[in-house]
């Protein structure tokens, strides 16, 4: 009973005798509503207490239900990634559905080298499903000591045997087009060679071995017969011109034969040896 009802039942008992028939109608009244309250929250005191033990039992069986647990690692997009690399990096195994954080197994299994991208889902039956997007090598990068394939944005990648690609290969002996990176990260070419590189290969499908030394720059075989000079490359679709150019000169007046240099570094013209 609120003490507002309290304060008008004493009012209205004042206002009466004490010893009247209606003020002990008045508190006989009184008597019940009180008792009526107080039963009221013995009952809702009883029901919140059953809830939350029925609550506490939910949870206990939920979290100990092994249909809960990861049951299956379904993985897709995997070319030169080992299929247990990937299962042993997410961790995933004898986990709770409930405390798994997908963000986290997604950053885990990134720092494969060959995963480019992860996307992790949940799915019904307590299946974990990783989606992964490969990266795809472009070429080999032949340092003094080991070749290591490149993706399109100049990451090196171990070559795997697995996978028989027939890449173009770039000899760089001295390391000289490796970016500088911190410890925890993966090597990768300089980001403004390796699309350099990626462009002179475009240039012509025979074009399969590329050179880069300091200070020359880059330089290659053409057609078995003519060591050609690039520099920088910086400009390489006006140098790829004037190449162009001075091979289809010096054919013409030499009877289609070939020169034994080109030097196509320089910004107005090529210049030809014999």
């Amino acid at each position: 009973m609120s003490p507002r009802s309290s304060r008008y039942h004493n009012y209205k008992r004042k206002r009466r005798s004490r010893f009247s028939f209606a003020a002990v109608i008045d508190d006989f009244k009184f008597a019940q509503r009180r008792a009526a309250g107080r039963e009221r929250f013995a009952n809702a005191q009883k029901l919140a207490v059953v809830l939350t033990l029925l609550t506490v039992a939910l949870l206990i069986f939920t979290w100990n239900w092994s249909g809960l647990f990861v049951s299956q690692v379904n993985v897709t997009g995997l070319h030169y990634t080992n299929l247990s690399a990937v299962v042993q990096k997410a961790d995933v195994g004898g986990y709770h559905v409930f405390g798994l954080a997908p963000a986290k197994i997604q950053t885990r299994v990134e720092q494969l080298p060959f995963v480019r991208r992860a996307r992790v889902t949940i799915l019904p039956a307590s299946v974990l499903r990783i989606r992964v997007e490969e990266r795809q090598p472009r070429f080999v990068w032949q340092g003094a000591e080991q070749s290591l394939w490149v993706d399109a944005e100049g990451v090196l990648l171990p070559a795997s045997a697995a996978a028989h690609l027939s890449l173009p290969v770039l000899v760089d002996d001295k390391g000289a087009l490796v970016a500088p990176v911190a410890k925890e990260e993966q090597k990768r070419l300089r980001p403004e060679y390796a699309k350099r590189v990626a462009l002179l290969f475009a240039q012509d499908p025979a074009l399969r071995v590329l050179n880069y030394r300091v200070p020359e720059g880059f330089s290659f075989r053409w057609k078995g017969r003519t060591t050609v000079y690039f520099g920088e490359a910086d400009d390489l679709s006006r140098q790829w011109r004037l190449f162009q150019g001075a091979v289809n000169d010096f054919a013409r007046r030499h009877n289609g034969a070939l020169p034994s240099v080109i030097d196509a570094s320089r910004p107005d013209s090529a210049i030809i040896k014999p």
